[in-house]
C-alpha cells in the first residue's frame, strides 16, 4: 500500500507542476497582468466602442438632414417651375 501511495504522490506532484504543496494554478494573461482597475487596453476598447457608437449616431443624423435638405430643394424647384411666369 505504501508503494502505491508513493507512486500516486509522484504522479500528483508531476501533474501539479512540481509543487509539493499543491497544484500550481496559472491565471490567464488577462488576470496575470495586474494593470489595475483602469488598464489602458480596457479603457481604449471602451472608448473606441463609444466613439464607434457616437459616429454611427452622427452619421444617421447627417443622412437624415441631408435627405431633408434634398427634399426641400426638390419641393422648391417644383414650386418654382409650376408657378414661374412664362416669358
Amino acid at each position: 500500500m505504501l508503494v502505491t501511495m508513493v507512486r500516486y504522490t509522484r504522479y500528483y506532484v508531476n501533474q501539479s507542476g512540481g509543487s509539493e504543496i499543491g497544484p500550481d494554478y496559472r491565471a490567464s494573461n488577462r488576470m496575470r497582468r495586474d494593470d489595475g482597475i483602469g488598464s489602458l487596453s480596457e479603457c481604449s476598447s471602451v472608448l473606441l466602442n463609444l466613439l464607434y457608437l457616437g459616429a454611427k449616431a452622427v452619421g444617421k443624423e447627417v443622412l437624415k438632414s441631408g435627405s431633408n435638405i434634398i427634399t426641400d430643394i426638390l419641393y422648391l424647384y417644383t414650386f418654382i417651375t409650376q408657378h414661374a411666369p412664362l416669358h
